[in-house]
Parts: C-alpha cells; structure tokens; sequence
C-alpha cells in the first residue's frame, strides 16, 4: 500500500499513546501512524478500519490509549472502544460502544489494561470492565459490566487517569481520590494495600492542589497548581524488571528539575515522563532502553529530568504522550514528533532502524 498523499498532511489537535501511538485530527477522525511505512500484518492500521467498533460518522473530543486498548470519547459523551483481544469465534471481543449510563455525559475518559474509566459533567465516576470468561472448547466470551464509582464525602472529579490495575481521580478542590491494586504504593495512601473503593490520596498536599493527575502501570503522578510535579509508585523499565522504584511512603517524590523550572503539563508512560515547561523546553525520565527519553545522554535509566533534544525549534510544543517504549509531542501547528522504539516504521516516522533516537516528524493516517 502507498502512502496516501491526502494524508500526507494531516495534522493532529490530540496525541495519545499506550502500547501504540494515535491522534486526532481536527475534524474529530481518529489518526494513526502510516501504516505504509510499516510492515506489519496485526498492524493497529488494519484493526482500526474494521468496522463496527465506530459509526463511520463519528467524531470524537478525546482519545485515551492503553497497553492492549483504545478509548474514544465523542462530543455527546458517548464512549467507544476497541482492544487487541485474543477472544475467539464464535465469541468476538467487546468493541464498540460501552454501556455507560445514557444519562451520564461523560467528559474525561481514561484506557486501563481490561477496563475503562469515566467522569460525567455532574462529576460522577464510572468504570466499565472487560470481564473474560472461558466457554470450553479455547472459546472465550467477553462482557462488558458497569458499575458506579463514589467518591469519598461530596468530592466531584473534574478528570481521571488509568494504570495497569489501578485509578485516579482528580477532584473540583484539586484533591486525588485513588482505588486498585497498591503493591508499588501507586495509592499514595502511606500503605502497600489493596484498595476496591476510592479514598484520599494524603501523599499529595491540599496546600498545593493539582491540576493533572496521570497514572501507568504501578505509578500516580500529577502536576499541582505551582508548577511541581509529584510522584508515588514505580516507574516499570519494559527491558529491565528490577527499575527502582519511587518513594511510596510515606510521602511523594518530586523529579529533581533544575532550580526555578515550571511545568505545564506532562505524559507518563511504562516506564518513563515527559514534562513541558513554562520555557517551552521538553524534559524527560525514566527508562531509557529504547532511547524513548530523547536526550544526549546514553543510560538505561534516569532518575532525574534531562532535557529532550532534537525538537524543532520553530515550532512550540503544546501536548505530549508516553507509550510502552516510545515518546510523541505535538506542536501547536498540528505537527507531531516521535521518538523511541520504531520497528519497521512503528512510529510513522520514515527514517530507519528499530531506534528513533531523535524526534523526527510522524506521518499520519486516517
């Protein structure tokens, strides 16, 4: 297949990235990396224009990727979805839209590992469940089951974040309310446990309220009103197991930027972060086994922020989002960079080799 040369241009309004990398085009389209550049026969190129898991019409405000799905919310506050499952005939895998309640209007959504989670604009919680259940004979049947989340006194969440196991809410008075598997101290509750209902997480200041909260596979992290950025839980290196782990306990850990540096707004992926600041300079940290992090700097691992080379200079970076084992920006023209693991085209990006050690320019598809 050709690249297509209408989708030569094509420009992103937002970028998303799980275990693979998707935008949104200005018309609400969901945009993937040019599947020509890549040789792959379960490429999510191919996944994606299998109908039914959208109407064709559909045109979506908000896109959450995670490590085996894909979330997309529509401007009516309809969710629909679509996952890499190994469910078999007769029994095909949950896809399309998720019974969230008709009357929620859901506004901020986020992609865990097998379930879904949403805000509605009366900021109620929801979280929808990928349930598999075997039949016999290798056959396995997925259902999708609903159930309500309640936050803890009259708290409202104005956003939410989703890990492997565990989920984030961000409240109207800036307060983080987590639930899920705890074994990395991801809660940010002091403990270690297991938590089914939401509650405070007190490693996160009132003082100092956030304003995004993000959450990967054993990490919460959020980006608070003046600027800093607080982690609890552990970042997971993909290619190394034994990835230090954050301090959980009692309180969160702050990524040591240099002295004075604001963030805007930031990504956390598997393993590692991005983080934009007010100087319009891109930091990362984290795992850096596939050069995902971007920098000059050749390590398997930074602790602390180092800053991203390569961007252009020319254009100001707006957004950012971190997969498995690669890295996107996207400029305020619509332009998006990659960088990181690229086997056979993975990232839409032309150049060669299975390591984009740089940000080049991501080509995009419908």
């Amino acid at each position: 297949m050709g690249v297509d040369p209408a989708a030569a241009n094509l420009s992103a309004v937002q970028i998303a990235a799980g275990g693979f990398p998707v935008g949104l085009d200005p018309r609400g389209r969901i945009i993937f990396p040019d599947e020509a550049l890549a040789d792959q026969g379960d490429a999510w190129a191919t996944k994606m224009r299998q109908p039914p898991w959208h109407p064709e019409s559909a045109r979506f405000a908000r896109i959450s990727a995670g490590l085996s799905g894909l979330a997309a919310l529509t401007h009516d506050g309809q969710v629909y979805y679509l996952n890499n499952s190994d469910a078999v005939p007769p029994n095909p895998p949950v896809r399309g839209l998720l019974p969230f309640p008709a009357e929620a209007a859901i506004i901020d959504v986020a992609m865990g590992f097998d379930f879904v989670v949403g805000c509605s604009q009366a900021g109620l919680v929801y979280a929808v469940r990928i349930v598999r259940r075997p039949l016999g004979g290798g056959y396995l049947e997925e259902v999708a089951q609903t159930e309500a989340v309640e936050l803890p006194g009259a708290a409202r969440a104005v956003a939410v974040a989703a890990g492997y196991s565990h989920c984030a809410a961000l409240d109207s008075d800036g307060l983080i309310h987590t639930w899920g598997s705890n074994k990395s101290g991801q809660l940010g509750d002091g403990t270690r446990t297991n938590r089914d209902s939401p509650g405070r997480a007190t490693a996160f200041p009132e003082n100092d309220p956030a304003v995004e909260v993000h959450a990967s596979r054993a990490c919460t992290t959020v980006v608070t009103a003046s600027g800093r950025v607080l982690q609890v839980g552990a970042l997971i290196a993909e290619r190394r197991r034994a990835a230090p782990t954050l301090q959980a306990c009692p309180g969160a850990r702050a990524p040591g930027f240099p002295r004075g540096t604001r963030v805007t707004t930031m990504a956390v992926g598997e393993g590692h972060c991005l983080a934009l600041v007010d100087d319009g300079a891109v930091y990362a940290w984290g795992d850096n086994g596939a050069w995902q992090l971007g920098c000059d700097a050749q390590v398997r691992w930074s602790a602390r922020p180092r800053l991203v080379s390569g961007l252009p200079s020319d254009r100001q970076v707006a957004q950012l989002a971190a997969g498995t084992q690669f890295s996107l920006a996207l400029a305020a023209d619509g332009s998006a960079c990659a960088w990181g693991w690229n086997e056979e085209g993975y990232l839409g990006i032309r150049s060669g080799g299975d390591y984009q050690r740089r940000p080049a320019r991501v080509h995009w598809t419908t």
